[in-house]
């Protein structure tokens, strides 16, 4: 099951880049923080910490973590890797953006969307058409 959710929080966020994004400079799988000297280096890639997607406008960076169901761990995701995105060696000339976090998920949950709120996280849902489907299969008892 894991690896099915993980491919659908794929189609998660390309089908939110296509239906959201057109025109903006956009990554997605972004791998941040920095590397440790030494042989090292090439291994760290495998444990380091992977945002879902960051949007890049005029001096501001958006960090986008995808959940297609919402969870309070993904604000701490988007905590952490605000402090790793300032750190990583290759976004070094947006040390000045204003870097904003959103957790994108399908569904509202109030205790995570208030938490959000708490730590100054966009709290965003998207529900494409197939979501519903999704949502059947995975509640359905």
């Amino acid at each position: 099951m894991f690896d099915l959710v993980q491919q659908l929080e794929r189609k998660f966020v390309n089908e939110y880049i296509r239906t959201n994004l057109f025109g903006k400079e956009w990554h997605t799988r972004v791998w941040l923080g920095t590397f440790p000297p030494g042989p090292e280096m090439r291994d760290f890639h495998l444990v380091g910490r992977w945002a879902d997607l960051v949007v890049f406008e005029p001096n501001i960076a958006t960090i986008i973590e995808a959940k297609l169901e919402p969870a309070a761990k993904a604000v701490g995701q988007l905590l952490e890797y605000k402090n790793m995105f300032l750190e990583t060696p290759r976004f070094s000339m947006h040390v000045n953006d204003q870097v904003n976090l959103k957790l994108l998920t399908s569904r509202v949950d109030t205790q995570v969307q208030e938490l959000c709120e708490q730590q100054g996280v966009d709290y965003e849902v998207f529900r494409p058409d197939w979501v519903q489907f999704y949502e059947k299969q995975r509640f359905r008892t």
